[in-house]
């Protein structure tokens, strides 16, 4: 298998979450290193260009480092991995423009802004804790993230897309606020932002073949389908790989060193690694390390790629806690009681992020603390909980099922002690960032005859949402629907007319489909009224010597009792006249329901029989015959 752009920026993702080492803590460090680069990559500062990496302009200084201030730009099959003083890192992908409009990392407290000018970049950010601050823009859009890894995009046309490999990101929109979390996509036009559930989300190679058809489709539900279909095909390429490779890995839960050993054992023939440091396996332990900032504390993800046939993907994505103090156990039973700090009710709204804080004993030997709601359970939080201080972030949401529950509990046990606490939630359903599944509304079909049409609402498991018909931008009618999926039956209105059909849930998530529908119900006492009456008597006087022997006259009738008098209930009309060719005039080429239609006669035919044939559109047949005497 080839290195092939399906699988070339597969291995671009899975560096970009690496960083490595940076100036000692306390001081304030204003720039980010250069890690890998493929192709023709371009630093421009202060009116000048410098080479990150060159071929074809190989007279330009060396780009050492990046500032804030910067613009980084890549060509045509070309990339570079910025990483920054946390371990946070991100990959500027190919033909794409990004500006570094702040950078600065100073005492624990981070702050770092970019703006996506064309193209994509994925990124990878470490947990932030205190005042930092992590943005990405592109357009009128920004996205604030924590604790996260995805690719932000934006299309030639100005569509953005945003998509998340995992953590949370809250995205302002149009003024409108959003929050997107693990494995979905959001994706803008000028008018809306629709978000997505698709396993290939926050991939940077998926985000390039998307960015490819994004601007070829304008309606979002078109898009949305082929998106849905691209995914199928990455999910079942990206399952064959991780099956055809299995690793073991052995890492410390906890170290005191900025740099953190790993020790990483594949089958023989497979590149392991971390960023483009990748090492051939012959099937024995390899020896790996994660470097990071000195003094740069906390939870560090680490995800390790694995090449084979040179096609990349993560084959694992590690974690281990950087902390300045040993963690002992000691044999007293004796124990601070567990508490949490974080105020209570907590008030979930504006974020969708609870951040539960809070203390406990770190003496007492072999215990576990476990943040639970619902059905969720973190993972052993006290190999990471230095001091004895806890934090742990849950997102609660519609998506993830949590947004019923009224509490989160924090429980703390060992062999000879059970401690639980408490944190009381409220949660507002019409908050954006809460309720993130927009209510979906599909037309399943109609009968133009009883002028019936069938929707069903979807998504809206547990909300409360408005539904509403309208009939040629009218509202006709409207509903409220407590949970639950819903079928409709719609009555039409006769005639064909334009049908919105729209539902809105507390959040003000909108979504609607138009539909031209046609409505033909049964007309009692339509028939065809023929001017002048079914017989007609006609003096026509001989023709002069050397003319034909026929005239012509126009044939006058109306199709009656149709509603408004309108021809678009007619199907088609029919005209026959004995040895002619058969009239057929279609209903959509109707003005009126009046006919006017010109007979050829002869002047030695004494009578000329005329059948005249409409049929509607609900499938009635009106006959009607029209004799001319000739005398």
């Amino acid at each position: 298998m080839s290195f092939s752009r399906c699988f070339k920026l597969l291995t671009t993702l899975l560096a970009v979450l690496i960083g490595l080492s940076f100036a000692a803590s306390g001081k304030k460090i204003a720039s980010g290193k250069f890690r890998y680069s493929v192709g023709e990559v371009f630093l421009h500062r202060n009116g000048e260009t410098l080479a990150v990496k060159t071929t074809e302009q190989p007279n330009l200084k060396k780009a050492k480092n990046v500032r804030e201030g910067d613009d980084i730009e890549t060509l045509i099959e070309s990339e570079v991995i910025v990483a920054l003083p946390d371990g946070s890192s991100f990959n500027v992908q190919e033909n794409t423009i990004v500006s570094i409009t702040k950078l600065s990392f100073e005492d624990g407290e981070n702050h770092f802004a970019t703006e996506v000018k064309k193209g994509n970049l994925s990124f990878d950010v470490q947990k932030q804790a205190g005042k930092s601050t992590f943005k990405f823009k592109t357009g009128t859009a920004t996205a604030a993230i924590r604790g996260t890894s995805g690719t932000i995009g934006q299309s030639p046309n100005k569509k953005k897309v945003f998509a998340l490999k995992e953590g949370i990101l809250d995205i302002n929109f149009n003024g409108q606020n959003y929050t997107i979390t693990e494995g979905q996509t959001a994706i803008g036009n000028d008018k809306e932002m629709r978000i997505i559930n698709i396993n290939g989300s926050g991939d940077p190679s998926f985000m390039n073949d998307l960015l490819k058809v994004i601007d070829e489709v304008e309606d979002l539900d078109s898009l949305i389908k082929i998106i849905e279909d691209k995914d199928q095909l990455y999910t079942s390429v990206i399952d064959s790989l991780k099956n055809s490779i299995k690793c073991t890995y052995h890492i410390p839960d906890t170290t005191l060193e900025n740099k953190i050993p790993i020790e990483a054992t594949c089958p023989a023939g497979v590149k392991v690694g971390i960023l483009d440091d990748r090492v051939m396996s012959d099937g024995t332990p390899i020896h790996l390390t994660f470097e990071v900032s000195s003094g740069s504390f906390g939870m560090k993800k680490i995800p390790i790629t694995c090449q084979s046939d040179s096609v990349s993907f993560q084959c694992a994505q590690l974690s281990a806690y950087y902390t300045a103090r040993e963690i002992k156990a000691t044999d007293t039973d004796e124990h601070t009681t567990l508490k949490i700090t974080t105020p209570s009710p907590f008030y979930v709204c504006n974020s969708s992020s609870v951040t539960v804080e809070g203390s406990f004993d770190p003496s007492v030997p072999d215990a576990k603390l476990f943040v639970k709601i619902g059905n969720y359970q973190s993972e052993d939080l006290v190999p990471r909980s230095a001091n004895g201080q806890f934090s742990h972030t849950v997102t609660i949401t519609d998506n993830n099922g949590l947004w019923n529950e009224d509490k989160i509990t924090v429980e703390y046990t060992s062999d000879k002690h059970k401690e639980t606490a408490t944190l009381a939630l409220n949660v507002d359903k019409t908050c954006k960032a809460v309720n993130l599944l927009v209510p979906q509304v599909r037309f399943n079909g109609y009968d133009s005859l009883t002028c019936k049409a069938q929707v069903s609402i979807l998504n809206q498991q547990n909300d409360f949402v408005f539904y509403t018909t309208s009939v040629d931008n009218a509202p006709k009618n409207s509903i409220y629907i407590n949970d639950g999926e819903s079928s409709l039956g719609i009555d039409l209105t006769p005639g064909i007319h334009t049908y919105e059909f729209t539902v809105e849930d507390q959040a003000a998530n909108k979504h609607k489909i138009t539909k031209e529908l046609g409505c033909y119900p049964n007309i009692n006492g339509a028939s065809i009224i023929l001017d002048k009456g079914p017989e007609e008597r006609l003096r026509v006087p001989p023709p002069p010597r050397g003319f034909q022997n026929t005239f012509h006259r126009t044939m006058s009738f109306r199709i009656d009792k149709l509603p408004q008098s309108s021809p678009i209930y007619i199907q088609q009309v029919k005209i026959q006249q004995e040895g002619k060719p058969q009239i057929i005039l279609r209903g959509t080429d109707l003005q009126t329901n009046r006919i006017d239609q010109d007979i050829e006669l002869m002047r030695s035919k004494t009578k000329t029989h005329i059948d005249i044939t409409v049929i509607l559109k609900n499938g009635t047949t009106l006959q009607a015959t029209k004799t001319y005497e000739v005398r």
